[in-house]
């Protein structure tokens, strides 16, 4: 019994110590001003809200952890802007103004999406076009155009 419970610790310190590494490897481009941005998290959590004039890319990619994405202070460039999503075993939570239309495909597999948006039939047909490529394993996205109850 003793000798399964030192195999445990040390394969989840293991599993940590890789996580660890994985970050300092990972650690994402962009800030908060610029239009193409990629977020990596692994074992951990983020905050990330958008102030970029012309956003047209953006990356997250989350293991085991979450990430809150704010894009209501950002504007989208003139073709609008790809997002795509990562989740594994973790979450996503992404606020989007409710001026924008999003275009949302994507698999998931043992999570889900969910997405509280306008319909297009109620925004203009200019309206600038989110589409978010989203993928999840064990986990979920959700989002809102408007804040995120949790």
């Amino acid at each position: 019994m003793l000798r399964k419970l030192f195999k445990l610790a040390f394969l989840t310190s293991l599993v940590y110590g890789l996580g660890v590494l994985a970050r300092q490897l990972f650690l994402g481009l962009g800030d908060e001003t610029t239009g193409d941005f990629e977020i990596v998290t692994i074992m951990e959590g983020k905050k990330f809200a958008s102030r970029a004039e012309n956003l047209w890319s953006g990356k997250v990619t989350t293991v085991m952890g979450g990430v809150d994405l704010d894009l209501r202070d950002a504007e989208l460039a003139a073709g609008g802007a790809d997002l795509a999503i990562v989740t594994v075993m973790g979450g996503a939570a992404l606020r989007v103004p409710d001026a924008w239309m999003v275009e949302i495909d994507g698999r998931a597999f043992m999570g889900g999406h969910a997405a509280r948006v306008p319909s297009g039939d109620v925004l203009p047909p200019d309206a600038p076009v989110l589409r978010v490529h989203a993928r999840t394993y064990l986990g979920g996205l959700e989002i809102a155009a408007k804040p995120v109850v949790v």
